[in-house]
């Protein structure tokens, strides 16, 4: 390999964690060195495009850069600040189509895939086997450990197989929740105070804090419309883990609550909401101590 590395930075694609996506990739593209990288932003959308979940404004902006047409239906990104608004306009802009990069050799293609992308599609082993099928080099874990991770439901029965201890909780299915209803929320409030999120979806996406069941079945409903399940956990003692529950398809999963650091990045629960209810249960003293005792 001669000159610059031809890093192709994948982002964007079709998860609700699009924007923040976009915005990732534009910031490493911004400060990755030009003199030992030739950086190109790639839109992994157009690798979607006839995929039969896509909306239809995705499937527009999906064909446009298919077709390097300049994408005239742009979201109005709702809720975000003005700074990152900016960076994801920014980034659209500079978008260009996946396909023909990662289906071309020399010029037209990359070296490697730098891996910018959030949640579903990016985070859960599919588009690391992509690039396994194209020998296309990436960063991150690769297609199994993806995969691991992304199902929640998963990753607990494995860390539990392997003796790792984990919060409790239970797993509930859309099904479950349409055929036994009551049944099903009485036994997700058996584990208050919880927290309750779609067990496949990244981020804190369809996620509540739940301390009083008259706020569960909302919670359990809300995880539901973001993934193919939720899961929810009750407030636990064990030490050096993050709160990150979620469901599997159509599911629901009930984990324990534990008194860990959030992420601070597209934080959907506000912050002083987190800390109130840990003060609630007077969890976060009681954790420092444990980790000071624990070193």
């Amino acid at each position: 390999m001669t000159g610059r590395i031809r890093v192709g930075i994948l982002f964007g694609g079709a998860s609700e964690e699009r924007e923040i996506s976009l915005a990732s990739g534009l910031m490493i593209a911004e400060n990755l060195p030009k003199d030992r990288y030739e950086v190109r932003l790639l839109d992994t959308l157009t690798l979607m495009a006839q995929h039969p979940g896509l909306s239809p404004e995705l499937r527009d902006k999906a064909i446009a850069l298919q077709e390097s047409k300049p994408l005239r239906s742009l979201p109005s990104h709702e809720g975000l600040s003005p700074g990152m608004r900016d960076q994801v306009l920014r980034a659209e802009a500079l978008a260009q189509s996946a396909t023909q990069a990662l289906a071309s050799r020399g010029e037209r293609g990359i070296d490697v895939a730098f891996l910018a992308l959030h949640g579903k599609y990016g985070e859960d082993g599919t588009i690391q086997g992509f690039l396994e099928l194209t020998g296309t080099p990436y960063t991150g874990s690769g297609v199994l450990a993806s995969a691991l991770a992304m199902d929640k439901v998963m990753a607990k029965r494995v860390l539990a197989a392997e003796g790792i201890p984990v919060p409790r909780g239970i797993h509930i299915t859309g099904a479950e929740l349409a055929l036994e209803g009551a049944a099903a929320i009485a036994r997700a409030n058996a584990l208050l105070p919880a927290v309750v999120k779609p067990s496949k979806q990244g981020s804190s996406v369809g996620m509540s804090l739940v301390d009083s069941p008259a706020a569960m079945e909302t919670a359990v409903r809300l995880a539901l419309q973001h993934d193919d399940g939720a899961d929810d956990g009750e407030a636990d003692q064990l030490r050096r883990f993050e709160v990150q529950l979620h469901a599997e398809a159509r599911a629901l999963l009930i984990h324990q609550h534990l008194p860990t650091v959030f992420h601070a990045v597209q934080l959907d629960v506000a912050v002083d909401e987190v800390l109130h209810f840990f003060q609630r249960r007077r969890l976060v003293g009681e954790e420092r101590h444990r980790r000071q005792d624990a070193f």
